[in-house]
């Protein structure tokens, strides 16, 4: 069963422009057609486009419960480096021979590199396409597989295909993410959540310990988190033992699994998505709560 994250992070859409976007892309899913994912060709390192929903009609755009999820494909190549370096060195012997010349020149030998890489590429098979699922939620929230630049990079092919897409990474206004997570590492938030068994715990002095093992069991922990000023980066945990994921301070949720009882009794993958849909939305809402809680404390 495909999982609808291994990782994501959490971003949000403008206030003022929630409902646009979410009527933009309801209404322009032949626009997204022409942005649909084909595979790398010829000297092409790299591809991104949208991918049809796992979902009957085939649609670029599929509302599940008042969310709208769109499945986004990528594919790369990744050439070998000692093959390029050895169609150069043929292509600075034969050069060599033809304009009977001991050294090739810097500025010829930086087009006959230039020209063993395109080679090289074009005779690359490209790797096994990945998918990339985002949810973009009634709230305004926006769920977006993977973190970081590959986070933005499914983003960006939404914003070439809509026009604009104002939405930024989220944060809570004055919450601190840091103090949720000492108190979850020492086990002082009782909720649906349990503990896993990872965590990242910078000391006083700025090491970063990375705690592996059951962190119920973990004394390094409470040995750590002694020091007033440690701070708690990541923890590992369980939600309604249906999910295991580890949470960080970037309020990114990475190794996502989803418990395989789930989905063992779904007769397709798309059904299988929208359980997977139902139950990460309330990881989310139940993480962010907390924040609104601890925000409402200070």
């Amino acid at each position: 069963m495909t999982k609808l994250f291994a990782k994501f992070s959490i971003f949000q859409s403008e206030e003022s422009r929630k409902s646009d976007i979410l009527k933009a892309l309801r209404d322009n899913k032949e626009v997204l057609e022409q942005y649909k994912f084909v595979e790398c060709k010829g000297t092409e390192k790299s591809r991104i486009g949208f991918a049809q929903t796992p979902f009957n009609g085939g649609e670029y755009v599929s509302e599940i419960n008042g969310n709208l999820l769109l499945r986004i494909a990528t594919q790369g190549k990744s050439p070998n480096k000692h093959e390029i370096n050895a169609v150069h060195k043929l292509r600075q012997h034969t050069w060599c021979e033809e304009n009977k010349e001991e050294v090739v020149p810097s500025k010829i030998d930086k087009l006959l590199k230039e020209d063993a890489e395109q080679y090289v590429l074009s005779t690359t098979f490209p790797q096994e396409p990945k998918e990339h699922y985002v949810v973009f939620r009634p709230d305004g929230l926006v769920l977006v597989n993977g973190s970081g630049k590959a986070a933005e990079d499914v983003l960006a092919l939404i914003r070439k295909a809509l026009g604009s897409l104002p939405v930024f990474p989220f944060y809570p206004e004055e919450a601190d993410v840091n103090v949720m997570l000492k108190q979850r590492a020492l086990d002082k938030i009782k909720d649906r959540f349990d503990l896993g068994d990872e965590a990242e715990i910078t000391d006083v002095s700025g090491t970063i310990h990375k705690v592996k093992g059951d962190l119920y069991d973990a004394s390094e922990v409470t040995e750590l988190l002694k020091e007033e000023k440690a701070v708690v980066s990541k923890v590992g945990v369980t939600y309604d033992t249906v999910i295991d994921t580890v949470l960080t301070e970037d309020l990114v949720f990475e190794k996502v699994k989803f418990d395989k009882g789930l989905t063992e009794d779904c007769e397709d993958l798309g059904a299988g998505i929208i359980i997977q849909l139902n139950e990460t939305n309330k990881m989310v809402d139940e993480t962010l709560k907390l924040l609104e809680t601890k925000k409402e404390e200070v």
